[in-house]
């Protein structure tokens, strides 16, 4: 464990009242089952991934399960001082598009995971905007 590990306020905020809330979902759910959950999986989207890595480390401090994984989309970065065993890099994916704004501002933080990084270029004008319309055609 990493006892420098820091994570951006602002996410930590979340997490703090969301964490109280999962482990009551998670009660909820082995009462449910009868059974004890051993594996948790998080996934998330920009914000919802940067709470998501959040609670995910929040999981790994409590030591419940014996395992622990995600699949981050657009993770904002958000942690400083991550060793390699809170970056969770055998059990994280972290997905992003190189060229995120959102993502590339936070730079300046670390974020879980192995990076599986694309740019989006082959899908550029690839789907076209007709492909969902409702219109019936005959």
């Amino acid at each position: 464990s990493n006892d420098q590990l820091k994570e951006h306020r602002g996410y930590a905020e979340i997490v703090q009242q969301l964490y109280p809330q999962l482990e009551a979902a998670i009660r909820k759910a082995e009462l449910k089952i009868e059974k004890k959950a051993e594996r948790i999986t998080v996934s998330g989207h920009s914000l919802g991934s940067a709470v998501g890595a959040g609670l995910l480390q929040a999981l790994r401090a409590a030591g419940q399960f014996s395992e622990l994984e995600a699949f981050l989309f657009a993770q904002p970065r958000s942690f400083k001082h991550l060793d390699d065993a809170c970056s969770m890099k055998d059990s994280v994916l972290d997905i992003r598009n190189i060229n995120d704004p959102v993502v590339m501002a936070s730079e300046v933080y670390e974020g879980l995971g192995k990076q599986v990084a694309f740019d989006g270029a082959a899908f550029v004008g690839a789907v076209k905007p007709e492909a969902f319309s409702c219109r019936r055609f005959s």
